[in-house]
């Protein structure tokens, strides 16, 4: 289990499910029947879809790695390197776009150009540590999110990885109880059954736990994935399950394109995407022109997220492969 293609697939439909949402559903006063709404309010659950696929690759590509903690400077390392610069674009593009707008003719409000501090507190993903602060686009909040599940889960996944079953435990507690300890979802806790149910998919189908093992963990982190987010998260995460087990190998080329390009098109279509149809949606008035200019906003979301993807993840990508911190480096 070295490489799971559907995941590109995966990827790709959480993005523009996202991209797609932030367009129809949260355009003020745009799209306002109650079908479209209602369908393309579904788009918000991509960020749970990134949360399992997360909880998946990232253990997965430990355990390819021999991770343990002497190489958590280097785990650390890696991810930084692989997640920062394409992150640290999106935030100035989304200054510039800031300032942009305010001097735009005919803008019909004014938004605050961000401070040294805010911008300061973006790179350290400290934004929901303030109480007053606000993030540059409304999607950088998810990426706080993972990066504390990394710092977590870089912390505990050798008790998972033990042949002790009681580290084992300790470490489903840890991410079972989390949810318990705040009911936030600025922060992690709130989200770790989410996280959990990849987690546990990957440690048993690597081998690392029995079934019985992984079905009692999972049954637990499925009550609590209910119980805890929403019963809509429970079934995007078990469908997630689902085609990941069945469809493990399913590629093709669009899937393939935009599973490249997803990170940086999760990170630029609220910005240059929503920029765009938030202008013209004033501007339109027939069903048709609107779907138009969705489809424009998004189409200018892809062309810039190819750009970013070329430019700046992608060689990002290649120098976080060079930092090996087990026998086998991983993607």
């Amino acid at each position: 289990m070295s490489h799971i293609p559907v995941i590109d697939f995966l990827r790709g439909l959480a993005a523009c499910s996202v991209c797609l949402f932030h367009f129809v559903y949260t355009t003020k006063d745009f799209i306002t029947g109650a079908m479209s709404l209602s369908v393309f309010r579904w788009g918000y659950y991509g960020v749970h879809l990134f949360f399992v696929i997360s909880g998946m690759v990232i253990p997965l590509s430990m355990i390819r790695g021999d991770y343990n903690y002497k190489a958590w400077p280097k785990f650390i390392w890696k991810r930084f390197i692989r997640i920062e610069p394409p992150y640290i674009a999106a935030v100035l593009i989304g200054t510039a776009f800031i300032v942009m707008h305010n001097h735009l003719p005919g803008s019909l409000s004014h938004v605050q150009i961000p401070s040294v501090q805010t911008l300061l507190l973006h790179l350290g993903y400290l934004v929901p540590f303030q109480h007053s602060g606000t993030w540059i686009s409304p999607v950088f909040w998810t990426l706080a999110i993972e990066f504390q599940y990394y710092l977590v889960l870089s912390l505990l996944f050798p008790l998972a990885l033990s042949s002790a079953w009681a580290a084992r435990v300790a470490f489903y507690m840890v991410f079972i109880g989390g949810c318990f300890c705040s009911d936030s979802f600025h922060f992690v806790p709130a989200w770790m059954p989410l996280f959990l149910l990849g987690i546990m998919y990957v440690l048993w189908h690597s081998g690392k736990v029995s079934l019985i093992e992984y079905a009692i963990v999972t049954i637990a982190a499925m009550i609590l994935v209910y119980w805890k987010i929403d019963g809509a998260s429970l079934w995007v995460a078990m469908g997630t399950l689902a085609i990941v087990h069945f469809f493990k190998n399913y590629s093709d080329p669009i899937s393939k394109f935009f599973g490249n390009i997803s990170y940086s098109l999760y990170l630029l279509h609220a910005i240059v995407g929503s920029a765009f149809v938030n202008y013209f949606s004033h501007r339109v008035q027939y069903g048709w022109q609107k779907g138009m200019i969705v489809i424009g906003g998004f189409l200018v979301s892809v062309t810039s997220a190819y750009l970013l993807n070329k430019f700046i993840e992608k060689p990002a990508q290649r120098l976080s492969s060079k930092v090996k911190y087990g026998t086998i480096p991983a993607k």
